[in-house]
């Protein structure tokens, strides 16, 4: 739809600036008037609405149009009211200039849209009008208001409002640089998914024939500013500061320049402005009685608001408006304003704010008609029911929230011991609460706690009987040393064992020594059938000991150690074994050591079996031989 001042405002630039009829064709599009009697009587009807609204500035509808124009739409209304005879903004009659002579009498080139397209993809007029006005260097660029409407037909029309922000983005509007906070406006305070605030602000705007930007510091103010008024979300006051910037007669390269940030600091948290919001709250629920025509009913709320913001911040005389002396005045003009001029309809009640469907839609809220628990959630967006809290009054506990509702939240803390405690904090506290990710301190339940004590638990038992084993395992290797540590040398290429003292009968034991880990039953068989490994038993459970690291290079700075029982090589001819694998218990740990047989003499290379048992399951496992007790003499 076209804002006939807008129209007008576009037809003087172009004629000071000089028509250029070839810049006209690569412009203009047009849709074809839909072939379904039902769909062609509502494009007609807004049409008719539209020049109906314009006092005299558009031309008449005929009814027997062909087109609907989706780019150029400005340029073509202004045309058609020249060739009308309309009057201008400034009451005088339109007189048809010599260079639009040509232009109205033959025309010019367009690109027409099948109507059956709109039947396959309703979005396509929205999607090619801001595509065709993004780069059209005579298109009025789109203010926030009519950034906001685009935005509510495409959410009408079935888009997420995140592809409608994306969409409206792409026709390079104004205020495409804060576009987010246009959009948040649309989404919070409009009213919800039919959006009868925007409705009503833009038919206003239209009617009052301004089309000016807020601007981005101001937009974003309307959008975010804190009131400081507990429960209330000021939608509605938010509203009527929008209609008195857009509606203003005082501004500066198209950007309103009546109200300032500065206004909006001095009535945060006041008395008065909380009444004022009421007041809002009381004429928007009477606008929108069905009894009352719309269009009128709208043009009084929206003349309303204005003078209601301009009373709140003593500023009509600025804007050069009729004074008044209350808000009380100025409500009882909206009652002769809605009845016509006529009687003044009785006062209306407040109205009863019904529970909306706030946050159930995503993108698009009803912060007018809402709860205060609505309003609490979208002021607090770190509040949410379960989730755990800190306060700086509380700084030791940690607080969950259990409930929410009008009246208030109830955060609770349940201490170590006791019950717990419940604390109730009014809505406009939230801010103070702080989400955290610690927890509680809790007692944990006593019996699992018992079952994981580290003498209970499976897998600690079997940790501590693994180091039990080692610890058996070096004990014996201590207790078993022979008496001079240079009765053995070691050889290499080959590694070996030699003698190098004489020795006598079962007077070299040698025992293995490393770490123990146990070996699961169901691998014992395999381990057995490999061979590879020294194993050792312990309460009947096998246990693999892994040698420490050899020294092997014999160098000296590097590290490793010798362990003879391991360094003793094996021999393919059993009889030149001087050393075979005989089973100690240490105890209860079942050991494979290396002994002599019979007696040695020095420089003796030491060979066991091939075949070593010390991979092997024992059989009754043998002391190691003890000294006889010399008889005492006689």
């Amino acid at each position: 739809m076209v804002n006939a001042y807008n129209a007008h405002r576009k037809g003087h630039d172009i004629l000071q600036a000089g028509v250029k009829a070839e810049l006209l064709p690569p412009n203009s599009l047009a849709l074809e008037v839909a072939t379904d009697s039902k769909l062609k009587e509502s494009q007609f009807k807004l049409n008719r609405k539209m020049v109906a609204g314009s006092n005299g500035l558009l031309a008449p509808i005929r009814g027997d149009e062909r087109f609907l124009t989706l780019a150029n739409s400005h340029f073509v209304q202004w045309a058609r009211a020249m060739d009308n005879g309309c009057k201008g903004p400034d009451e005088n009659i339109l007189i048809v200039s010599s260079d639009m002579k040509p232009l109205l009498k033959e025309g010019w080139s367009w690109r027409i849209i099948s109507g059956e397209a709109e039947k396959l993809w309703p979005q396509l007029p929205a999607f090619a009008a801001m595509a065709m006005n993004s780069h059209n260097t005579n298109q009025i660029t789109s203010n926030e208001l009519e950034c906001m409407m685009q935005l509510a037909d495409l959410y009408q029309a079935g888009m997420k409002m995140d592809e409608a922000i994306l969409a409206v983005e792409h026709s390079s509007p104004s205020c495409k640089n804060y576009l987010q906070d246009v959009a948040y406006f649309c989404k919070m305070y409009c009213g919800g998914q039919n959006f009868p605030l925007l409705q009503c602000l833009d038919h206003f705007c239209k009617s009052s024939g301004h089309s000016l930007l807020i601007g981005e510091e101001m937009m974003n103010h309307l959008a975010f500013y804190n009131f400081k008024i507990p429960g209330q979300s000021m939608a509605l006051t938010r509203v009527a500061l929008a209609a008195c910037m857009l509606s203003s007669r005082k501004h500066q390269d198209n950007i309103s320049k009546l109200v300032y940030k500065s206004d909006f600091d001095k009535v945060k948290g006041k008395d008065t402005t909380k009444k004022f919001d009421e007041i809002l709250h009381t004429l928007w629920a009477e606008a929108q009685d069905q009894k009352h025509e719309k269009s009128l009913a709208f043009n009084a709320f929206g003349t309303a608001c204005v003078r209601m913001v301009l009373h709140l911040l003593q500023k009509e005389k600025a804007a050069k408006q009729d004074t008044f002396e209350s808000f009380q005045e100025i409500v009882q003009k909206f009652q002769d304003d809605l009845s016509g001029g006529g009687v003044p309809a009785p006062p209306a009640a407040p109205p009863v704010l019904a529970t909306s469907s706030a946050g159930s839609s995503k993108g698009v809220q009803d912060l007018v008609n809402c709860s205060s628990k609505e309003i609490a959630l979208v002021q607090n967006s770190h509040i949410k029911v379960g989730e755990r809290y800190i306060h700086p009054d509380h700084e030791d506990k940690i607080f969950v929230l259990s409930s929410l509702e009008d009246t208030g939240a109830t955060f609770q803390y349940t201490p170590l011991f006791g019950n717990a405690v419940d604390l109730t904090e009014s809505l406009d506290a939230l801010n103070k609460w702080r989400p955290t990710k610690k927890e509680n301190q809790s007692l944990l339940d006593q019996q699992l706690c018992i079952q994981r004590l580290p003498h209970k638990y499976e897998l600690v038992l079997k940790d501590m009987e693994r180091i039990e084993v080692n610890a058996l395992l070096v004990d014996a290797y201590k207790q078993n040393l022979p008496k001079d540590d240079a009765m053995i040398g070691f050889t290499q290429h080959p590694s070996n064992v030699v003698l190098l003292t004489k020795a006598k009968k079962k007077k070299i034991t040698l025992f293995p020594l490393g770490q123990c880990s146990a070996v699961a039953d169901k691998d014992l068989q395999q381990v057995l059938n490999k061979g590879k490994q020294v194993l050792v038993y312990y309460n009947g459970k096998a246990y693999a000991i892994q040698p420490f690291k050899t020294w092997t290079s014999f160098q000296k700075a590097d590290s490793g150690c010798l362990c003879p029982y391991f360094f003793v090589r094996a021999c393919e001819d059993e009889e030149d074994s001087k050393l075979a694998t005989t089973w100690v218990d240490h105890q209860g740990l079942k050991i494979p050591v290396l002994q002599n047989q019979g007696p040695l003499e020095a420089h003796t290379l030491l060979y066991k079996a091939d075949h070593d048992p010390a991979c092997a399951r024992p059989n009754e496992a043998k002391q190691p031989p003890k000294k006889k007790a010399k008889k005492a003499q006689d």
